[in-house]
């Protein structure tokens, strides 16, 4: 089954939640009638994004739904989480950037933001319990310690 391009969209890990959320909706749907059914909720309970998506993986080809739904949602909870700190908080051209950074150089992750204004500027990635700080407090803190002695004497 293909969901390459469905997994491409996805680029934090709220943009996770919400598709996850969104599939289960639509699996939900699958066996009721009405209003409740799928054609009428993949109208008008799930984004248009999603909604356009899944219309169109369904009426090219003759899948099964529900063992479709089941496995994109394994394939997207396969994807590794990577924690990105960042001093302000990020608009959607920044998570972009980032995220396509991201892909090029270290592979393919969602990204759980945090905003942390302590960092001054900057970020901060963590991953499995490696840390690894970009920021500008960083870089405050490894010069005054490098440059304590001398601070201390100028002050004196």
């Amino acid at each position: 089954m293909q969901f390459d391009e469905i997994l491409k969209t996805l680029k934090t890990k709220e943009e996770r939640i919400l598709i996850l959320d969104e599939i289960r909706i639509l699996t939900d749907s699958l066996y009721k009638e009405g209003d409740n059914s799928f054609e009428s909720v993949i109208g008008k309970r799930v984004r248009k994004q999603t909604s356009d998506f899944f219309s169109g993986v369904f009426t090219n080809q003759k899948i099964n739904k529900e063992e479709y739904f089941q496995a994109l949602e394994l394939k997207i909870n396969e994807i590794e989480v990577l924690e990105v700190s960042l001093a302000y908080i990020p608009s959607a051209n920044s998570i972009s950037l980032i995220s396509n950074w991201i892909t090029k150089n270290l592979g393919s992750f969602l990204i759980d933001f945090k905003y942390d204004p302590t960092l001054i500027a900057g970020g901060v990635i963590i991953y499995k319990g490696k840390y690894l700080d970009l920021s500008l407090r960083k870089k405050f803190e490894d010069y005054f310690q490098e440059n304590y002695t001398n601070l201390m004497k100028f002050l004196n």
